[in-house]
C-alpha cells in the first residue's frame, strides 16, 4: 500500500492546535478514569469501521491514524507521547472513521466509551473545556484549550 510522509492538516492549520499535547497534570487527570496497557509495533487499536472507539491517551511510543481507500493508505495523524486519539464518534455513537494502528511500540492509557458519556456537558471558555457530569454537577475533566 502506498503511503504520504506527512500526516494531514487543514490548510492553514498549526499541527500543535489540531494534534494539542496534555501536560502531565492532564494526564494524571485522566489516567484514574481508564487502563494503561502496552502496545506493539503494527497493532492495530482501532479498525475504520468499529462501532466502539476507545480514547488513546499516548504514555510512550506513537500511533498513526490511517485513511484507507482502496489500495491506499494516507497517514491521517502521528499520536507521541502526551498526545491522544479520540474521533468525535465517541460521543455521537458512530463508527469510526479511521484506523489507527501502532506506529512504534511503547504504552497507552486506554478509556472506553462510557454509555454515560453522552450525559456529560462540554463547556467551552475563553482558555479551557470543561466537561461536567450533569447528574451531580461534578467536573469530570478541564482541559486546556490550545
Amino acid at each position: 500500500m502506498a503511503e504520504t510522509p506527512q500526516p494531514l492538516l487543514p490548510i492553514g492549520a498549526r499541527a500543535d492546535h489540531v494534534f494539542p499535547t496534555l501536560t502531565a497534570a492532564q494526564i494524571g487527570r485522566i489516567a484514574p478514569h481508564g487502563q494503561v496497557r502496552p502496545m506493539s509495533r503494527g497493532e492495530i487499536l482501532v479498525q475504520a469501521g468499529e462501532p466502539v472507539v476507545p480514547f488513546f491517551v499516548v504514555t510512550a511510543g506513537a500511533i498513526e491514524v490511517v485513511r484507507t481507500a482502496g489500495d491506499t493508505e494516507t497517514i491521517v495523524a502521528v499520536h507521541g507521547p502526551g498526545q491522544f486519539s479520540g474521533e468525535v464518534n465517541m460521543i455521537s455513537g458512530r463508527r469510526a472513521l479511521f484506523s489507527s494502528r501502532v506506529r512504534e511500540s511503547g504504552t497507552v492509557i486506554v478509556l472506553d466509551r462510557v454509555p454515560s458519556l453522552r450525559d456529560y456537558r462540554f463547556l467551552v471558555t475563553g482558555e479551557q473545556i470543561v466537561i461536567v457530569d450533569p447528574r451531580d454537577r461534578s467536573i469530570a475533566l478541564v482541559v486546556d484549550r490550545v
